[in-house]
């Protein structure tokens, strides 16, 4: 690798190297700016998924709605990209379009079950369609799993399990609590 990127400098894998790094120290625009170059090369996959996480974790609709096209771009040449349908997925809840994300998260599951990320977007797609036990299940494998997941998604896990918990005192406080379940 090292011989080609010495003789080929403008090579699309440098870029990617570079967005890669830069992506892990969180300079998302330099991440953003080194993917979208590698892509003036060809439109590889692993380019457009990358691509498409930096633009889900800088946020805003535009970028958001460019990483959903990425992703759909990806599965249009490779409906079975697992990258791809996590991309879409987790765009697709940040969004707020919850249904949709489910059902993406569903399908990246069946490649990727133990996938804390995807487990992460199936928690939050339970609790917002009010399914507090299977939010609560996912939260309970993901405790477990913390190493899996980036700063951001731990973040995430908190949120979710702190108003997993406001939402259970509140039923249980009176507005009414889901009957006990059995095996």
């Amino acid at each position: 690798m090292n011989l080609l990127l010495k003789f080929a400098p403008d090579h699309p894998y440098r870029f990617l190297g570079i967005g890669s790094e830069a992506l892990a120290l969180g300079d998302w625009e330099k991440a953003e700016a080194a993917f979208r170059r590698a892509l003036q090369d060809g439109r590889l996959p692993t380019l457009l998924v990358r691509l498409g996480e930096v633009l889900r974790l800088r946020g805003g609709d535009a970028r958001l709605e460019e990483a959903l096209g990425l992703a759909d771009e990806v599965l249009a040449k490779i409906p079975d990209h697992a990258g791809g349908h996590l991309l879409r997925a987790r765009v697709l809840a940040q969004l707020g379009r919850w249904a949709e994300a489910a059902e993406e998260t569903e399908v990246f599951l069946t490649f990727q079950p133990e996938n804390a990320a995807g487990r992460l977007v199936r928690a939050q797609c339970r609790f917002e369609a009010g399914d507090l036990r299977g939010a609560g299940e996912e939260v309970q494998f993901l405790s477990s799993r913390k190493a899996q997941l980036d700063k951001r998604d731990v973040r995430t896990l908190r949120l979710l399990r702190s108003a997993l918990l406001e939402k259970v005192k509140a039923l249980r406080a009176g507005r009414g609590l889901p009957p006990p379940r059995r095996s």
